[in-house]
């Protein structure tokens, strides 16, 4: 029997470095970059199921570990102060790698608008452009519910208006595929 609990006690070691790489991934994504040692995830063992923690406080449980990441960075993005995060590391993280990543996108494709090419330079120009992007992609969408929230286009407009100061212009294919990427 006692190599039998020394196995399981292996077994929890083994969940909770999981547990912890998998964590630590959801929280790269989202920007935050902290190793294993800056923040201390625990596990509680339930009958079918581990209930997993960031900090002292429940993020989420393991009954479905494909969906894991989805509902660490959910949790997160609510509240990420609850799990002991600072929101302005993100923004500023998320920023400076977004706005190069973006300038992939400024050629654009054969189909879309012509207009799409069109460089916005000022910071009205861009007001204009990210609603013009916005009505264009629900008006041509497949899905008759299509919307954006007023909080996504908010992000959107804020994006862009970054771009637009480190790079000096910012065109409709690089708007539009800040849209369907940074979107809900």
């Amino acid at each position: 029997m006692k190599h039998l609990h020394t196995f399981e006690s292996y077994l929890n070691e083994g969940n909770i470095s999981m547990y912890k790489s998998t964590v630590q991934a959801a929280l790269k994504q989202l920007g935050y970059d902290l190793k294993q040692s800056e923040m201390k995830v625990g596990v509680k063992k339930e009958s079918n199921y581990d209930l997993i923690t960031l900090n002292g406080e429940l993020l989420c449980s393991s009954s479905d570990y494909a969906q894991m990441v989805t509902w660490i960075q959910a949790a997160i993005k609510e509240d990420p102060k609850k799990y002991g995060l600072d929101p302005r590391v993100v923004e500023s993280t998320n920023e400076a790698k977004d706005l190069s990543y973006w300038k992939d996108y400024a050629e654009g494709s054969n189909q879309s608008p012509k207009w799409y090419s069109k460089e916005a330079k000022t910071a009205s120009d861009v007001v204009k452009l990210v609603k013009d992007v916005i009505n264009y992609e629900i008006e041509n969408s497949d899905d008759k519910d299509a919307d954006v929230d007023p909080e996504d286009e908010k992000a959107l407009l804020d994006l862009a208006t970054a771009y637009l100061k480190q790079f000096k212009s910012i065109n409709g294919h690089v708007v539009s595929a800040m849209l369907f990427q940074e979107a809900k």
